[in-house]
């Protein structure tokens, strides 16, 4: 079975995580996660904003993932799929942060990852989030970014 990889559509993988995600199904998680940073600005952020920055986090970690992974018409068809699917949903207010969480990665030619977390930092605690948090974010980030990437080793999309 050596190169075998099971075939996927865009909207197979995508669909069932948006929907899961926008379902309330990941906040537990979420909410663990924030929790166990033990940091009192943190804490202090309002839900919503926090599962919106979780949301669009995510949607771009494995976005990147599928970029990294994939031939770049997939790439192209997986940021399509999430913009529409996000839009006919009425969750602009998560595109937008996904679309400022791209830009982020998009400005370091070195490590995306750091804008990124460094934008959470800003937009939702004015950057005055612990730096433990901070890292602990980073962290998280780039051990989605590496399960992604492995799992879309696994995977070949197609029409």
């Amino acid at each position: 079975m050596l190169g075998f990889r099971r075939k996927v559509t865009i909207q197979s993988f995508w669909q069932p995580r948006l929907e899961g995600m926008f379902s309330g199904k990941n906040e537990p998680g979420w909410d663990a996660l924030r929790a166990s940073f033990n940091d009192a600005i943190l804490n202090g952020v309002n839900s919503k904003l926090f599962y919106s920055h979780m949301q669009a986090m995510t949607i771009e970690i494995v976005s990147i993932a599928i970029t990294k992974t994939s031939p770049p018409d997939t790439g192209i068809a997986s940021r399509l799929f999430v913009s529409d699917f996000l839009e006919s949903n009425h969750h602009q207010d998560v595109a937008l942060l996904a679309s400022k969480y791209n830009s982020a990665f998009g400005s370091s030619f070195t490590d995306g990852v750091r804008p990124m977390v460094d934008f959470f930092s800003k937009d939702v605690a004015s950057s005055l989030l612990a730096a433990e948090t901070v890292d602990g974010f980073y962290g998280t980030l780039y051990g989605l970014l590496r399960q992604m990437c492995d799992m879309f080793k696994q995977i070949k999309f197609v029409s």
